[in-house]
């Protein structure tokens, strides 16, 4: 559409969308190329690795009733 000569406000009128979501949609497509997000974009994963998994499982064998075995504690104790 931008590309056809509509303007960024008439484009946002058409599609029902906030005008500040187009610009950034026409941008994103004029810096990359490509309208898909940027690679590193998000959050990261990292409770997930094998190792980290191991981690937890074996602090919660070793004391299975404790209170301190809640996923935040264990998070935070773990730095994860």
């Amino acid at each position: 559409m931008f590309q056809n000569g509509l303007s960024k406000h008439k484009i946002s009128k058409l599609l029902s969308t906030p005008r500040t979501t187009v610009i950034d949609a026409i941008n994103r497509y004029q810096e990359t190329g490509s309208n898909q997000d940027k690679p590193g974009r998000g959050r990261k994963k990292t409770a997930t690795t094998p190792e980290s998994k191991r981690k937890v499982k074996a602090r919660i064998l070793h004391n299975p009733t404790s209170q301190v075995n809640s996923s935040r504690k264990i998070a935070k104790a773990l730095g994860i």
